[in-house]
């Protein structure tokens, strides 16, 4: 994962969790063992990481030096981490539920992870499949899949952590697997690979959503025989 800076780069090796900068140079080893969650930069610019350890712990620590700024129990089965834009929320991705915690400023370790969460409404029945914050505003996207007789069906929502109904942006019959927030907030790339498409879903009313066909073709080009579906892993710039 790339810090907000450009300056950083956290990767898991093995069970350890490390960060080097960009030029390849320097090294820190920020965690020596740690579960298989995808860290998660803090967004108004200090080297700090969010990530979840082999005690499924959540901590926040100091990127250049590993130091721990304070840590506590992560939600039950935490498979996602994905910060506010301010910085002062911090979501927990589970397959059944999205949790979000408080991050508030400590007199002493300069940030404090509230020890509580508050789980997010989600319609009944309904998996998880991804959810993030938006660049920009204090909106999460949420990808949900409910099951049928007739099979899955997917289902793209814009949640409001404050509360109120949920607005949705799309739905269709069949597995979507990822989400990503263009860095402009203002549309959601979604993945379907039983389509071999991806879909650019706009938040806004009005524009229409586009879909990519042929992915795999396309990242793929010249190669003969069945091409492997590309996982999403951002957006640049």
């Amino acid at each position: 994962r790339w810090s907000p800076s450009g300056f950083r780069i956290a990767y898991r090796a093995g069970h350890s969790l490390r960060v080097v900068r960009a030029d390849g140079s320097g090294g820190t080893l920020v965690a020596a063992s740690s579960a298989a969650v995808a860290p998660a930069w803090y967004p108004p610019g200090p080297h700090l990481l969010a990530f979840v350890d082999a005690k499924r712990r959540l901590v926040l620590a100091e990127a250049d030096n590993g130091k721990t700024i304070d840590a506590a129990a992560a939600s039950p089965a935490v498979a996602g981490l994905s910060w506010s834009p301010d910085g002062r929320e911090l979501l927990e991705i589970t397959g059944r539920g999205l949790w979000l915690r408080k991050v508030v400023p400590g007199k002493l370790t300069g940030l404090f992870l509230s020890k509580r969460t508050r789980r997010l409404g989600l319609p009944d029945g309904a998996v998880v499949r991804a959810a993030a914050f938006a660049p920009r505003r204090r909106i999460i996207a949420v990808l949900l899949e409910r099951h049928s007789t007739t099979g899955p069906r997917s289902e793209l929502l814009l949640l409001d952590p404050a509360g109120g109904p949920p607005r949705r942006l799309f739905a269709v019959s069949g597995r979507l697997t990822e989400l990503s927030w263009s860095p402009d907030g203002r549309r959601l790339l979604l993945a379907w690979p039983a389509a071999d498409q991806w879909l650019f879903v706009p938040v806004a009313r009005g524009p229409r959503l586009q879909a990519i066909g042929n992915v795999s073709a396309v990242f793929s080009p010249g190669q003969m025989g069945p091409t492997a579906f590309p996982q999403v892993d951002g957006w640049c710039c």
